[in-house]
């Protein structure tokens, strides 16, 4: 989610351990993995096209858009086609490492 941030946005997030991303110390995305039955879902949400009064306040991590760090709006398709083949180019490299 980061990598893809970094190239869709011009941005450069930061990870906060253990499912956030961040930029300038407010939470834009976040991942969670939940594992049962021998599968992994995941869930992934990322802030994209919120304006700033549109932003959660009440919450533990200040919350941000990529529409308020880019300074502009974001295609979200061109978003998800970019997280899409970058989570496909990591789960390649990991079956290829776990043979």
């Amino acid at each position: 989610v980061a990598e893809t941030v970094a190239a869709v946005a011009d941005l450069e997030p930061e990870l906060k351990f253990p499912n956030d991303v961040l930029a300038g110390g407010r939470k834009l995305a976040g991942v969670l993995a939940e594992a049962r039955e021998g599968r992994v879902v995941l869930g992934i949400g990322i802030n994209v096209n919120i304006a700033e009064e549109g932003l959660p306040l009440d919450v533990d991590t200040p919350a941000t858009s990529l529409l308020v760090e880019a300074g502009r709006k974001l295609g979200r398709a061109e978003l998800l086609a970019e997280l899409l083949d970058r989570l496909e180019r990591r789960y390649d490299a990991w079956l290829s490492a776990a043979r």
